[in-house]
């Protein structure tokens, strides 16, 4: 008979999977033998998809990490996505080059007045974001970022993606949220491999894993590659 106390989770970049197995509430080693063989007959037939195999559900009742967010009625989603699709329309314009790109599709601000009007809102493509590297299309000061992410830059200028203090918190809420939907909760251990770098590679699930307060463990090396 076997008694497991600890859950673990697992995500992998090469399998891209959440393990869960142990979990109080198996109490027989054949059933874990079974459930074992069949993740494995699972991850190795549908190849990148995730699987999580929430064994102590029933054990928690807290479903949603922020249920004022996520228990939102189709009408109360659509309201929110428009007073933030306006708000964010109004920021990008205080940005000369997203003026121009306004000017030129015929636009402004006070022309989203729907949410079908996001049609009418031109492109930003990642040669924008080359030809106006590095801080171009920046639309906050950089007193006011906290982190810098970027490409690597081989075939072109750097992509660069500027973060302030308020967009760190909101990724982090972002990923917890996913992480708590799976069944990730404090007394958990998080092993993350996905990459540390300049790209945002693993912070994002690190940001998440700790935000709910789990035990996060990094697996995967940095990289430091040199300047040409």
């Amino acid at each position: 008979m076997a008694n497991f106390s600890k859950k673990y989770y697992f995500n992998d970049k090469y399998y891209n999977w959440f393990y869960y197995l142990c979990t109080t509430k198996m109490k027989s080693v054949l059933v874990l033998m079974g459930i074992s063989a069949l993740f494995v007959s699972l991850k190795e037939s549908f190849g990148n998809l995730i699987f999580c195999i929430n064994l102590n559900k029933m054990l928690d009742k807290s479903e949603y990490l922020h249920p004022d967010k996520e228990c939102l009625s189709r009408q109360e989603i659509e309201a929110l996505q428009l007073e933030r699709l306006k708000a964010t329309v109004k920021h990008c314009y205080t940005n000369e080059v997203y003026k121009k790109k306004f000017a030129e599709a015929g636009i402004t601000p006070d022309d989203i007045k729907t949410l079908d009007d996001v049609r009418k809102l031109p492109f930003t493509t990642k040669q924008d974001l080359r030809d106006n590297y590095p801080f171009g299309l920046a639309c906050v000061p950089l007193s006011k970022c906290t982190r810098l992410h970027s490409s690597s830059g081989t075939t072109g200028n750097p992509t660069v993606i500027l973060h302030t203090q308020k967009d760190i918190d909101e990724w982090a809420n972002a990923v917890a949220r996913c992480l708590h939907m799976v069944g990730l909760r404090p007394d958990d251990v998080f092993q993350n491999s996905s990459g540390y770098g300049m790209f945002t590679g693993g912070l994002g699930f690190q940001l998440g894993a700790e935000r709910l307060g789990a035990l996060s463990h990094s697996c995967c090396a940095f990289i430091c590659y040199p300047s040409s």
